[in-house]
């Protein structure tokens, strides 16, 4: 008899039902565990959904189920069982068992939801990383650290090691104190908390132990970072030793998963200890800044009068006025450029004045050593030190 065809009457020749007593046994057993009054519509457009394919109309699954309740109600087949077994006492027995068909699918779903969106929340947060680090530093391709980076971990990941975790956010906080708090920072502490006069000598002291602090981390940061170097670092030396054993010896394994993660505690110790000095000092200046506008009637400085003079000040109002251009006016942003470009024009007379009074060896040896020393700047130094923006073929050195 062909499968799937009707176009012919089926031919059922009788046989023995003793023959067939154990096959009946094993229907019953998966039959009458079907539930007779459920909708099937849902789980028959769940399997078309999954498997893209219908497995039978609902209709005439329907009638199925119909006509299996109507046998089972009359026992039809534990008669038929009880006959040809001779065993009137027969009684099915089924242990009915529940599976969660549906659990896997989604779970599923959920790992692929939870992956997409965790996926997304890092292309935003990378995103948001490199605008941020354009603003600062003018580009994303950040190279403070030499030895604790992510392309030094990667040789550890592959080995089912953790990576340093805390890579990024040490290389950016170490480039942050190099471009910015050696110079500018260093600059307004020199000023303000040197030269200042405070009122209170509390936030003074606050302000003094921020920066103390702050310029503490950037050396102990790079003591760090030369400590995972392979040539002679005290951790680079272990890593390069332990690398080689830790996928056949397990104690290695578990030593370089210490030490990894010491080095990973480490260095969030100092992103985050740092980042609260920084946080401290820059409300210090802010508090500073907000001072200084209230002049004449400053509270925290009292001679701010007397630092205006200085010529860290006239581009530290420079840098404000660059900042924070709305809160200035145009008056205002004028006579601060003023202010600067008198400052330095100052400054050089200075420098003018004090090479002029060397001796003429002397300044001949000067102008040869800032050659050698800083030859892209060279035109500047004769500019500024000669008081001449173009040279004959003869230095006019006097006496």
């Amino acid at each position: 008899m062909q499968e799937h065809y009707f176009q012919t009457t089926p031919d059922f020749k009788a046989i023995d039902a003793s023959y067939i007593a154990d096959d009946l046994k094993d229907f019953l057993t998966v039959a009458w565990t079907i539930p007779t009054v459920s909708d099937w519509s849902d789980l028959i457009q769940f399997f078309k959904t999954t498997r893209g394919t219908e497995p039978i109309k609902v209709a005439h699954w329907n009638k199925i189920v119909t006509r299996l309740s109507q046998m089972k109600q009359a026992k039809i087949f534990e008669m038929i069982i009880q006959l040809a077994t001779k065993d009137p006492f027969y009684e099915a027995s089924i242990d009915e068992k529940r599976e969660f068909i549906v659990s896997p699918y989604i779970e599923k779903v959920r790992s692929e939801a939870i992956s997409t969106v965790r996926k997304l929340e890092n292309e935003q947060k990378n995103s948001k990383i490199d605008s941020l680090l354009s603003q600062i530093f003018n580009t994303t391709a950040i190279f403070a650290t030499k030895h604790y980076t992510e392309e030094g971990s990667e040789v550890f990941v592959k080995r089912g090691l953790p990576p340093y975790e805390f890579a990024k956010p040490l290389n950016y906080l170490k480039s942050f104190l190099i471009e910015f708090v050696k110079k500018d920072v260093r600059e307004l502490a020199d000023l303000v908390l040197v030269r200042g006069k405070w009122t209170n000598p509390e936030l003074s002291q606050q302000m003094s132990e921020a920066y103390n602090s702050i310029m503490e981390a950037s050396e102990k940061i790079t003591a760090f970072d030369n400590k995972h170097n392979e040539e002679g670092g005290e951790f680079g030396i272990k890593f390069k030793t332990l690398l080689p054993r830790c996928e056949r010896d397990r104690e290695s394994k578990n030593i370089l998963r210490t030490l990894i993660n010491d080095s990973n505690a480490t260095a969030k110790e100092y992103v985050v200890k740092t980042t609260k000095q920084l946080i401290v000092f820059a409300k210090d200046t802010k508090s500073l800044i907000d001072d200084y506008k209230k002049l004449p009637r400053a509270e925290m400085l009292t001679n701010w009068k007397e630092l205006e003079a200085s010529h860290e000040l006239a581009y530290f109002r420079g840098s404000l006025a660059v900042e924070f251009p709305e809160s200035y006016t145009l008056e205002e942003m004028k006579a601060i450029s003023e202010g600067m470009e008198a400052s330095t024009a100052e400054i050089d007379a200075a420098l003018r004045a004090d090479f002029q009074a060397m001796p003429v060896f002397a300044q001949q040896r000067m102008m040869e050593l800032l050659e050698k020393a800083d030859p892209d700047n060279i035109r500047f130094w004769e500019e500024t030190l000669l008081g001449i923006s173009e040279l004959p073929d003869s230095p006019p050195v006097t006496a």
